[in-house]
């Protein structure tokens, strides 16, 4: 049986098969289009409206973080115990300033408990940042200082680990309950670790010094 040889396009087939894909072509996205406009004008209508969507969403959270800045600044500058004590119940970004400026206040007309309580609240919410949790553990332990020595400890006892911001303010304090009890040699070497830290600030430094004098 005789082989058939491949037949080469001419040029004018392969113009006619060109034209013909392009209409096919052409049909397909005619067909395409009719049965799927309506999806593809929702989808592009979804899009703009998401696009809008942020926008208005991201000018929604800077009113209301204003909002919160401003409540924050009338309270505090008015020194609004009741005010102070709203914000810090509640969701603002500002609430922990808020709870350590009421507790400050209440330390400051001899309620300790109430103080200590608002700084505990700081300290167990776990929203709230490290550090600002961290710089409650301290000031209820320095407000506990002169009535409940064991109660400040407990609030210590995490600020003293390696690495921690507060740690050489929280050696100080409990070098001070150390003295309270008489225990003198103890309170000493957290006095001298802070007179050795280059990185102590002056004033930090200046009393543990002072202190070491004394004990020796």
């Amino acid at each position: 049986m005789k082989k058939q040889q491949p037949v080469t396009p001419t040029p004018e087939n392969k113009t006619f098969i060109n034209e013909v894909d392009d209409a096919l072509r052409e049909e397909r996205l005619a067909a395409f289009w009719a049965k799927y406009k309506l999806f593809i004008i929702g989808g592009i209508v979804a899009l703009f409206a998401f696009v809008a969507g942020k926008d208005l969403y991201a000018s929604h959270q800077h009113k209301t973080a204003q909002a919160f800045a401003n409540s924050y600044a009338d309270a505090e500058r008015a020194k609004d115990l009741t005010a102070l004590t709203a914000i810090a119940n509640s969701g603002s970004p500002f609430a922990p300033l808020a709870a350590n400026n009421a507790a400050q206040l209440q330390l400051n007309v001899g309620n300790t408990a109430a103080a200590v309580a608002l700084w505990d609240d700081v300290t167990a919410n776990k929203n709230v940042p490290l550090f600002a949790q961290d710089l409650a553990r301290f000031n209820a332990a320095g407000a506990l200082l002169g009535s409940d020595t064991a109660a400040a400890e407990a609030r210590l006892l995490p600020l003293l680990v390696e690495g921690n911001a507060f740690r050489l303010s929280a050696l100080e304090l409990q070098a001070r309950i150390l003295m309270s009890r008489n225990e003198k040699a103890s309170a000493a070497a957290f006095y001298e670790e802070i007179a050795g830290t280059a990185t102590a600030p002056r004033s930090l430094k200046q009393r543990a010094q002072q202190a070491l004098a004394t004990l020796r």
